[in-house]
Protein backbone atom coordinates (compact mmCIF):
# COMPACT_ATOMS: atom_id res chain seq x y z
CA UNK A 1 0.00 0.00 0.00
CA UNK A 2 1.48 3.31 -1.07
CA UNK A 3 1.48 6.12 2.10
CA UNK A 4 3.12 9.54 2.70
CA UNK A 5 6.27 8.79 4.46
CA UNK A 6 6.10 10.39 8.29
CA UNK A 7 9.21 11.93 9.79
CA UNK A 8 9.87 8.84 12.11
CA UNK A 9 10.36 6.48 9.16
CA UNK A 10 12.84 9.07 7.30
CA UNK A 11 16.42 7.40 8.63
CA UNK A 12 15.35 3.99 7.95
CA UNK A 13 13.34 4.65 4.13
CA UNK A 14 16.81 6.44 3.55
CA UNK A 15 18.69 3.35 4.43
CA UNK A 16 16.60 1.32 2.31
CA UNK A 17 16.83 3.46 -0.94
CA UNK A 18 20.53 3.23 -0.80
CA UNK A 19 20.59 -0.22 -0.75
CA UNK A 20 17.40 -0.76 -3.01
CA UNK A 21 18.08 -2.59 -6.48
CA UNK A 22 17.38 0.18 -8.43
CA UNK A 23 17.95 3.71 -7.49
CA UNK A 24 18.09 7.23 -9.09
CA UNK A 25 18.39 8.27 -5.54
CA UNK A 26 20.90 11.01 -4.75
CA UNK A 27 19.97 12.29 -1.21
CA UNK A 28 22.78 12.16 0.37
CA UNK A 29 21.97 12.72 4.37
CA UNK A 30 18.58 11.19 6.22
CA UNK A 31 18.50 14.33 7.51
CA UNK A 32 17.33 16.12 3.94
CA UNK A 33 15.27 13.53 3.33
CA UNK A 34 13.30 14.44 6.96
CA UNK A 35 13.27 17.94 5.64
CA UNK A 36 10.98 16.50 2.50
CA UNK A 37 9.17 14.52 4.22
CA UNK A 38 8.09 17.62 6.39
CA UNK A 39 6.74 19.04 3.36
CA UNK A 40 4.61 16.24 2.52
CA UNK A 41 6.57 15.24 -0.76
CA UNK A 42 7.80 11.70 0.03
CA UNK A 43 6.10 8.90 -0.97
CA UNK A 44 6.55 5.15 0.26
CA UNK A 45 5.68 1.41 -0.13
CA UNK A 46 6.93 -1.15 2.15
CA UNK A 47 6.21 -4.33 0.04
CA UNK A 48 7.19 -4.06 -2.78
CA UNK A 49 10.22 -1.51 -1.31
CA UNK A 50 9.50 1.74 -3.09
CA UNK A 51 10.29 5.20 -2.35
CA UNK A 52 9.85 8.58 -4.38
CA UNK A 53 11.01 12.00 -3.29
CA UNK A 54 10.36 15.09 -4.51
CA UNK A 55 12.94 17.82 -4.01
CA UNK A 56 11.05 21.23 -4.79
CA UNK A 57 12.73 23.86 -7.31
CA UNK A 58 9.97 25.87 -7.88
CA UNK A 59 8.20 26.07 -10.65
CA UNK A 60 9.62 22.28 -11.08
CA UNK A 61 9.84 19.26 -8.50
CA UNK A 62 12.90 16.48 -8.85
CA UNK A 63 12.31 13.25 -8.35
CA UNK A 64 14.58 10.82 -6.78
CA UNK A 65 13.28 7.23 -6.59
CA UNK A 66 14.83 3.77 -5.19
CA UNK A 67 12.62 0.76 -6.02
CA UNK A 68 12.92 -3.52 -5.81
CA UNK A 69 11.04 -3.84 -8.53
CA UNK A 70 10.75 -1.34 -11.74
CA UNK A 71 7.52 -2.66 -13.02
CA UNK A 72 5.59 -1.80 -9.82
CA UNK A 73 7.34 1.55 -9.86
CA UNK A 74 6.42 2.49 -13.55
CA UNK A 75 3.09 0.79 -12.44
CA UNK A 76 1.97 2.60 -9.38
CA UNK A 77 4.16 6.00 -10.11
CA UNK A 78 1.16 8.38 -10.71
CA UNK A 79 -0.88 7.19 -7.48
CA UNK A 80 1.68 7.57 -5.68
CA UNK A 81 2.26 11.32 -6.84
CA UNK A 82 -1.51 12.12 -6.59
CA UNK A 83 -1.00 11.40 -2.89
CA UNK A 84 1.40 14.43 -2.65
CA UNK A 85 -0.01 16.60 -5.66
CA UNK A 86 -1.50 19.06 -3.60
CA UNK A 87 1.93 19.16 -1.22
CA UNK A 88 3.21 19.80 -4.39
CA UNK A 89 0.99 22.61 -6.14
CA UNK A 90 0.82 24.28 -2.67
CA UNK A 91 4.61 25.28 -2.81
CA UNK A 92 4.46 26.10 -6.32
CA UNK A 93 5.20 22.82 -8.08
CA UNK A 94 3.89 23.01 -11.40
CA UNK A 95 5.97 20.56 -13.31
CA UNK A 96 8.00 17.25 -12.34
CA UNK A 97 11.66 16.71 -13.56
CA UNK A 98 14.03 14.10 -13.46
CA UNK A 99 17.68 13.35 -15.42
CA UNK A 100 18.99 10.47 -16.60
CA UNK A 101 22.16 9.48 -18.34
CA UNK A 102 21.38 9.01 -21.60
CA UNK A 103 23.91 5.20 -21.72
CA UNK A 104 23.87 3.90 -18.63
CA UNK A 105 20.51 4.83 -17.46
CA UNK A 106 18.23 3.77 -20.95
CA UNK A 107 16.12 1.87 -19.05
CA UNK A 108 15.12 4.44 -16.55
CA UNK A 109 14.64 6.31 -19.73
CA UNK A 110 12.37 4.41 -20.80
CA UNK A 111 9.74 4.19 -18.25
CA UNK A 112 9.37 7.64 -18.14
CA UNK A 113 8.98 8.25 -21.60
CA UNK A 114 6.09 5.74 -21.05
CA UNK A 115 4.60 7.64 -18.11
CA UNK A 116 4.44 10.61 -20.43
CA UNK A 117 7.42 12.71 -19.81
CA UNK A 118 9.32 14.65 -22.44
CA UNK A 119 13.19 16.08 -23.22
CA UNK A 120 13.93 19.76 -22.62
CA UNK A 121 17.32 19.65 -22.05
CA UNK A 122 20.95 17.83 -22.46
CA UNK A 123 23.68 18.28 -20.56
CA UNK A 124 27.37 16.81 -20.96
CA UNK A 125 28.62 14.77 -18.36
CA UNK A 126 32.30 15.50 -18.11
CA UNK A 127 34.59 12.27 -16.12
CA UNK A 128 37.83 12.20 -14.46
CA UNK A 129 39.08 8.45 -13.38
CA UNK A 130 42.60 9.64 -12.64
CA UNK A 131 44.48 10.28 -9.80
CA UNK A 132 46.22 13.36 -10.76
CA UNK A 133 45.61 16.66 -8.66
CA UNK A 134 47.35 19.13 -9.70
CA UNK A 135 48.08 22.04 -7.27
CA UNK A 136 47.59 25.68 -8.36
CA UNK A 137 48.87 28.53 -6.15
CA UNK A 138 46.48 31.20 -6.12
CA UNK A 139 47.79 33.96 -3.52
CA UNK A 140 45.50 35.91 -1.79
CA UNK A 141 42.56 33.21 -1.96
CA UNK A 142 41.16 31.40 0.69
CA UNK A 143 38.90 28.51 1.01
CA UNK A 144 36.56 27.42 3.73
CA UNK A 145 33.30 26.18 4.33
CA UNK A 146 30.10 28.15 3.54
CA UNK A 147 28.20 30.09 5.84
CA UNK A 148 24.73 31.39 6.14
CA UNK A 149 26.28 35.10 5.72
CA UNK A 150 27.37 33.73 2.42
CA UNK A 151 24.07 33.47 0.82
CA UNK A 152 23.77 36.53 -0.95
CA UNK A 153 26.93 36.57 -2.51
CA UNK A 154 26.49 33.36 -3.34
CA UNK A 155 22.87 34.23 -5.16
CA UNK A 156 25.14 37.14 -7.00
CA UNK A 157 27.05 34.70 -8.13
CA UNK A 158 24.38 32.49 -9.69
CA UNK A 159 22.59 35.38 -11.25
CA UNK A 160 25.74 36.44 -12.93
CA UNK A 161 26.25 32.82 -14.35
CA UNK A 162 23.58 31.01 -14.95
CA UNK A 163 19.90 31.06 -16.54
CA UNK A 164 16.76 31.40 -13.63
CA UNK A 165 16.35 27.52 -13.80
CA UNK A 166 19.67 26.64 -12.92
CA UNK A 167 20.02 29.00 -10.35
CA UNK A 168 19.95 27.86 -6.25
CA UNK A 169 17.24 29.23 -4.50
CA UNK A 170 17.88 30.91 -1.46
CA UNK A 171 15.99 28.11 0.70
CA UNK A 172 18.27 25.49 -1.07
CA UNK A 173 21.30 27.57 -0.24
CA UNK A 174 20.86 27.67 3.83
CA UNK A 175 20.53 23.79 3.49
CA UNK A 176 23.39 23.54 1.68
CA UNK A 177 25.17 25.94 4.43
CA UNK A 178 24.80 22.48 6.70
CA UNK A 179 26.62 20.30 4.07
CA UNK A 180 30.27 19.90 5.02
CA UNK A 181 31.05 19.81 1.12
CA UNK A 182 29.82 23.00 0.67
CA UNK A 183 32.45 26.04 0.10
CA UNK A 184 32.82 29.32 -1.04
CA UNK A 185 36.77 31.12 -2.10
CA UNK A 186 37.07 34.18 -0.52
CA UNK A 187 39.72 37.00 -1.89
CA UNK A 188 40.53 39.55 1.03
CA UNK A 189 37.15 38.36 2.87
CA UNK A 190 34.95 38.81 -0.22
CA UNK A 191 33.57 36.18 -1.59
CA UNK A 192 34.49 35.59 -5.23
CA UNK A 193 33.22 31.92 -5.98
CA UNK A 194 31.92 28.28 -4.31
CA UNK A 195 31.94 24.45 -4.86
CA UNK A 196 29.69 21.82 -4.07
CA UNK A 197 30.66 18.54 -3.94
CA UNK A 198 29.25 15.21 -3.72
CA UNK A 199 30.11 11.96 -2.90
CA UNK A 200 28.57 8.70 -4.16
CA UNK A 201 30.60 5.14 -2.56
CA UNK A 202 33.78 5.87 -4.41
CA UNK A 203 32.38 8.01 -6.74
CA UNK A 204 32.87 11.84 -6.53
CA UNK A 205 30.98 14.29 -8.02
CA UNK A 206 31.28 18.41 -8.63
CA UNK A 207 27.84 19.52 -8.14
CA UNK A 208 28.53 23.28 -8.85
CA UNK A 209 31.63 25.25 -9.17
CA UNK A 210 31.14 28.95 -10.16
CA UNK A 211 33.07 31.99 -9.91
CA UNK A 212 31.94 36.04 -10.02
CA UNK A 213 32.61 36.56 -13.86
CA UNK A 214 35.38 39.38 -13.30
CA UNK A 215 37.36 36.75 -11.61
CA UNK A 216 37.36 34.12 -14.19
CA UNK A 217 40.06 35.36 -15.68
CA UNK A 218 42.13 34.40 -12.71
CA UNK A 219 43.31 31.53 -10.47
CA UNK A 220 39.94 30.91 -8.84
CA UNK A 221 38.39 28.58 -10.61
CA UNK A 222 41.90 26.30 -11.06
CA UNK A 223 42.30 26.96 -7.13
CA UNK A 224 38.90 25.83 -6.27
CA UNK A 225 38.59 22.83 -8.45
CA UNK A 226 42.13 21.36 -7.64
CA UNK A 227 40.84 21.56 -3.83
CA UNK A 228 37.58 19.74 -4.98
CA UNK A 229 39.77 17.09 -6.73
CA UNK A 230 42.15 16.50 -3.99
CA UNK A 231 39.18 16.43 -1.62
CA UNK A 232 37.30 13.88 -3.20
CA UNK A 233 40.16 11.53 -4.10
CA UNK A 234 41.03 11.97 -0.56
CA UNK A 235 37.99 10.63 0.73
CA UNK A 236 38.45 7.76 -1.49
CA UNK A 237 36.68 8.64 -4.95
CA UNK A 238 38.19 6.66 -7.93
CA UNK A 239 36.55 8.93 -10.38
CA UNK A 240 35.07 12.25 -10.67
CA UNK A 241 32.33 13.39 -12.76
CA UNK A 242 30.07 16.64 -13.30
CA UNK A 243 27.15 17.36 -15.08
CA UNK A 244 27.68 20.83 -16.74
CA UNK A 245 26.27 23.28 -19.05
CA UNK A 246 27.40 24.08 -22.21
CA UNK A 247 26.92 27.69 -21.99
CA UNK A 248 28.60 29.90 -20.19
CA UNK A 249 31.91 27.57 -21.66
CA UNK A 250 33.85 28.69 -18.34
CA UNK A 251 32.78 25.69 -16.15
CA UNK A 252 33.55 23.06 -19.69
CA UNK A 253 36.47 24.80 -20.24
CA UNK A 254 37.94 24.37 -16.55
CA UNK A 255 37.03 20.95 -16.19
CA UNK A 256 38.86 20.19 -19.36
CA UNK A 257 41.96 21.55 -18.07
CA UNK A 258 42.22 19.41 -15.38
CA UNK A 259 41.50 15.61 -17.42
CA UNK A 260 37.87 15.75 -17.80
CA UNK A 261 36.31 14.03 -20.83
CA UNK A 262 32.64 14.41 -21.96
CA UNK A 263 31.69 10.24 -21.40
CA UNK A 264 27.64 10.62 -21.85
CA UNK A 265 24.95 13.29 -21.98
CA UNK A 266 22.09 13.76 -19.03
CA UNK A 267 18.71 13.71 -20.35
CA UNK A 268 16.58 15.73 -18.11
CA UNK A 269 12.66 14.77 -18.79
CA UNK A 270 9.64 16.84 -17.55
CA UNK A 271 6.02 16.72 -17.06
CA UNK A 272 3.35 18.80 -15.99
CA UNK A 273 1.64 18.25 -13.11
CA UNK A 274 -1.99 18.07 -13.82
CA UNK A 275 -0.34 14.82 -15.92
CA UNK A 276 -1.21 12.94 -13.04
Amino acid sequence: MLGILKRNLAETYHSRALNARYRHYFIMQSRTLSELVERNTVVFCDEPFMLIAVFPHPPAGWIHFATNDLEFFKNNFWEAIKLIKHSLTSIGIRLLRVGFREISEHEYLKIFYDLGFEVYERIPIMEKSDLEAPQHVCEDIEIRRATMEDIGDILKIDESNYPPEHRYAPEDLRRLTHNPMFFVATHKKCVVGYLFLGLHGDTGQIVRIAVRPRYQTTCVGERLLAFGVEKLFGLGAKKIFARTLEEPRYEMNLLRKFGFKHVDTQISLEVGLGGS
